[in-house]
């Protein structure tokens, strides 16, 4: 799969500890080279949004938006990545609703 990686995802990466920051390599590996999203460890669908899914990775929740592309397997793009507690707060999950329904008015 195609990957992009938004500012506010690449700057939370560089704020988490060396450890974190392999475990989070060792996802977006697996994204990559993943067929379907049934391939990826720890993969669920946000509930409530259609396009939005998130990777467990310790008590880290990674969010991304997944896009299939017509003629092309798909394109996924890393939203954020926040503490468990944090990827469902209001503020939050209202960007992320926003963002799918971006890619819904396409």
């Amino acid at each position: 799969m195609k990957v992009k990686y938004s500012k506010e995802f690449q700057k939370n990466v560089l704020k988490q500890s060396g450890k974190i920051q392999i475990s989070i390599a060792k996802a977006i590996r697996e994204v990559i080279v993943a067929n379907s999203l049934n391939e990826i460890t720890n993969c669920k669908k946000l509930t409530g949004l259609d396009n939005i899914y998130r990777i467990r990775i310790g008590s880290l929740r990674a969010v991304f938006l997944f896009h299939i592309l017509i003629n092309e397997n798909g394109e996924v793009c890393f939203l954020n990545i926040l503490p468990r507690g944090q990827v469902y707060d209001k503020k939050n999950f209202e960007s992320f609703k926003n963002k799918d329904e971006e890619i819904a008015n396409e």
